[in-house]
């Protein structure tokens, strides 16, 4: 229907933004199969303080950081606040990224 709609006989990646269901598609597999499931180290560029449950804590200028890719990728809800799951989540789910009212694309 897209190639019709734009008078191609043959896929041209001028179309992409058209086609939600497989951008969606595209982005569920890199959810469930991450490339770097631990992702790229990181490092502070100054001292961080941050406030956790009445608490501080303090990261140090020049801390290497990790996050951990395949838990937020696995084990939190995107469409219900990042809640945290009990079991991991290898369901494929587009409507974390098609809009439910219009269909298309988040």
């Amino acid at each position: 229907v897209v190639l019709e709609k734009n008078n191609l006989k043959e896929f041209n990646f001028k179309i992409l933004n058209q086609l939600h269901t497989l951008r969606a598609f595209v982005h569920e597999v890199l959810r469930i199969s991450s490339v770097l499931p631990m992702g790229v180290p990181h490092m502070t560029n100054k001292e961080y303080i941050l406030e956790i449950d009445e608490k501080e804590m303090v990261i140090p200028k020049h801390t290497m950081i990790h996050q951990n890719t395949y838990f937020m990728h696995k084990y939190m809800d995107w469409n219900n606040g990042n809640k945290i799951l009990s079991e991991e989540n290898n369901d494929i789910h587009l409507e974390y990224w098609i809009d439910d009212k219009d269909g298309k694309f988040k």
